[in-house]
């Protein structure tokens, strides 16, 4: 009985430590200003910065005066402005730029390329797509390359593939991590799809049309569609005869296509536009949250961003107004989300 009461001694403790190793914060536009609030709507990180990206890894990307740095969830310079810009990080690399050229540096600012790539990508599986001259290819966390500069589209692996394509075969195809190629079917489009479904967007250009398809080749949903959007929660977005619908992971359509467009589902929510104004349906289709207003984002821990007469603000999941709409909209996006931002450890 001693032992199982200093277990749950043990894990209580370990839930308050791990409770206090993060914070839910969101990076918000005050007239110019950069800053974070909380989900109250108060600043935990007053708005000082002329710009910022949102928390990855623990670091935020801020700058000021021209150059960037990256602080942590508390506000605390971590790495000194000194870039013309910056990114994310991912699997603890991030993309920096220095004399226009492009490189990598890991959580504590250490570079571990030289500043030589036209253009950079997050990593992913343990490689980042990085260009040269109009060339792309793969590099490993050691900043080697694992994939030469050969073709001109790359994008993000995804499962240990990756789609590509190149100037001899002109037409996207799938490689493995080696470079190997593993699919050459000229109807693959790079939309890759979540939810672990591991199906592809392809293209019927005979018939003008949209489908998916799984990696092995199975039809999940024929091309009769004049979009086809990445499956979220269960659900995919398509296009028919100008308005939107959505299809299970069966390609059942849940409904006929009424709206003037959609958003993908997050927290068991998606935007729908009607006349002009947006609102909210659930995963069957029912419409939860009228529509109402001028724009909407999606649902990240509870909270929605709201446009309403140009300004950003707030909704819970019951369509209630949580953040008055205060706030200007981000560049490099209208707004952001309430995100788990982890204590900054390097």
């Amino acid at each position: 009985m001693k032992r199982h009461i200093v277990y749950l001694f043990f894990f209580i403790g370990m839930s308050t430590v791990c409770i206090a190793q993060t914070k839910i914060l969101c990076r918000v536009n005050d007239s110019g200003k950069y800053g974070f609030i909380d989900k109250t709507g108060a600043f935990v990180i007053e708005p000082q910065f002329d710009f910022a990206w949102s928390f990855s890894e623990g670091l935020a990307p801020v700058q000021k005066d021209s150059l960037f740095g990256y602080i942590d969830y508390n506000g605390n310079l971590i790495i000194d402005y000194q870039y013309e810009d910056a990114l994310w990080f991912y699997e603890g690399l991030a993309a920096v730029q220095k004399r226009g050229k492009w490189g990598y540096i890991n959580l504590r600012g250490d570079s571990i390329t030289d500043f030589v790539f036209d253009d950079t990508f997050d990593f992913s599986e343990g490689l980042a797509v990085v260009s040269v001259c109009g060339y792309c290819g793969y590099i490993n966390r050691k900043g080697e390359f694992s994939i030469p500069l050969k073709y001109k589209n790359c994008y993000r692996f995804v499962d240990g593939t990756a789609v590509v394509s190149d100037s001899i075969h002109k037409k996207y195809m799938l490689i493995n991590k080696n470079g190997e190629i593993i699919d050459t079917n000229t109807n693959i489009d790079p939309i890759r799809m979540n939810d672990n479904l591991k199906l592809i967007a392809y293209w019927d250009s005979d018939k003008g049309r949209a489908g998916l398809k799984k990696r092995n080749g199975k039809i999940i949903l024929h091309p009769i569609y004049q979009s086809v959007g990445i499956f979220t929660e269960g659900r995919s977005i398509v296009k028919i005869d100008g308005k939107y619908s959505i299809v299970n992971k069966h390609g059942q359509l849940l409904f006929p296509p009424i709206y003037d467009d959609m958003f993908h589902f997050y927290e068991g929510l998606a935007g729908v536009k009607l006349n002009d104004k947006w609102g909210f349906i659930n995963k069957n289709g029912k419409l939860v949250i009228p529509i109402a207003f001028d724009l909407v984002g999606h649902f990240e821990n509870g909270l929605a961003p709201i446009l309403i007469n140009e300004k950003v603000g707030y909704i819970n999941r019951k369509g209630k107004i949580q953040i008055q709409p205060i706030f200007d909209e981000t560049e490099g996006g209208r707004w952001d989300y309430f995100q788990k931002v982890e204590k900054y450890i390097p």
